[in-house]
């Protein structure tokens, strides 16, 4: 039986832009393909359940996202980026932790000076459609090989970053002791959506389904971006790593190397 085409799932029409992302998936094989159209059908359903059962339809918005983020931890694996297994796709907490911190570092990139132009551009690669990422340098167009084969460095230690500064001022926002302490109370929505506590029952209210079923649609999506910037790679990517290594830290308190990966970018 023929796979079903990444654009032939989900029980909603996607938007010209989201087609363009999963075209450029076609070429995602074994797990890490089945865990994201897993996601997409999960996404699609909520979109059918909202009219008739919005607690369940926040719950399969929820395991839509998850299911996303383990692809994304699949891919990375397969990658062998370093200490990618100890992300682990059955934690809710690293799950629906990827796109909090995901929030971390793009907070970090946007209080950066001097800031150039990114955009993403699909290409035609040996008959199949690639994500890549250009960076304007003055008027010319760069394209780093693989994508995010890039780097960010504290201005005083000159170590790579781990984005210490942002995670202080999430802490901070959240009021709580830890990142993981912050991400286990995320990750503990599906419970909270779904059984009685003392306070009462739970109720999902209408107006908000529409917003939370758009949040999560785009952080499906972010995810496939991700993936589709990284899969067809087999060179690590150093910005990657980073992100990755600087997730552990700060999650799991799991010591990573500070050094690596001195040499500059390659552009095509």
């Amino acid at each position: 039986m023929p796979r079903a085409a990444l654009v032939d799932l989900g029980a909603f029409e996607f938007s010209e832009f989201e087609r363009g992302i999963l075209e450029c998936l076609e070429g995602l094989k074994g797990f890490p393909r089945f865990a994201l159209a897993n996601a997409l059908v999960h996404l699609g359903k909520a979109y059918v359940l909202a009219p008739i059962d919005m607690e369940m339809a926040v719950f399969r918005a929820i395991t839509a996202e998850e299911e996303a983020a383990t692809s994304l931890i699949l891919v990375l694996r397969q990658r062998r980026y370093r200490n990618a297994k100890k992300l682990k796709f059955d934690r809710h907490v690293h799950k629906l932790g990827l796109n909090e911190f995901i929030e971390v570092i793009r907070a970090h990139l946007s209080s950066l000076r001097g800031v150039p132009n990114v955009r993403l551009k699909r290409k035609l690669v040996r008959d199949s459609k690639r994500m890549t990422l250009e960076i304007q340098v003055g008027s010319a167009w760069l394209e780093p090989v693989p994508p995010l084969n890039l780097q960010s460095r504290d201005d005083t230690t000159k170590q790579v970053y781990f984005f210490s500064r942002e995670v202080a001022a999430r802490l901070a926002r959240d009021g709580a002791k830890s990142l993981k302490d912050s991400l286990r109370k995320i990750a503990d929505t599906r419970n909270q959506i779904l059984y009685a506590c003392e306070r009462g029952r739970p109720e999902v209210v209408s107006t908000d389904l529409e917003q939370v079923l758009g949040v999560v649609r785009s952080r499906v999506f972010r995810f496939a971006i991700l993936i589709a910037l990284l899969f067809p790679y087999r060179k690590r990517a150093p910005f990657v790593q980073q992100a990755i290594d600087a997730f552990l830290k700060s999650v799991e308190g799991i010591e990573v190397e500070m050094d690596y990966w001195e040499s500059p970018p390659d552009i095509a």
